[in-house]
């Protein structure tokens, strides 16, 4: 086997990261990456639904983008579950104070947060899928690996 490293002319190029979902289980510091609104069409019609991204920092794998995601049914009623997931980062009163207002979602993109992760695995495929349990506030969980750095975040 040929070591690259080595090669005469010194010429050495940088790889980019590569993009992984493929994360370890575990509690994690992260920010909310991305949002992105989508329908679907169900037995009770077209529903709008909502996509939450997360850049997740796990140092033992600094070598990727670790990404995370989730999808929900836009729905902010009580006890549904897009509530009930935000409301684990933002706190019972935040949905409180908006009650009959609205609430401009693109806010959430940049929050720092601790996610909860956990696999499931049907044995179907040959890396189990990534579900993103819980989302808490910073401060919150008792995290898997440390942040590799003071913000929390890649």
């Amino acid at each position: 086997m040929v070591n690259i490293n080595k090669h005469r002319d010194g010429m050495f190029e940088s790889i980019p990261r590569e993009t992984t979902f493929e994360l370890p289980e575990g509690n994690y510091a992260a920010s909310i990456s991305g949002l992105k609104k989508f329908t679907k069409q169900s037995n009770k019609g077209i529903q709008e639904h909502v996509r939450l991204s997360f850049d997740v920092n796990i140092p033992s794998r600094a070598n990727f983008v670790n990404k995370a995601g989730r999808n929900f049914k836009k729905d902010f009623n009580n006890g549904s579950d897009l509530r009930n997931f935000l409301t684990g980062l933002l706190g019972r009163k935040y949905f409180h104070n908006l009650s009959g207002k609205q609430m401009n979602l693109e806010s959430l993109v940049g929050m720092k947060c601790e996610l909860e992760l956990e696999h499931y695995s049907n044995g179907e495929y040959e890396h189990p899928m990534v579900m993103v349990n819980s989302c808490h506030e910073p401060g919150t969980l008792n995290l898997t690996e440390k942040p590799s750095n003071s913000e929390g975040e890649e």
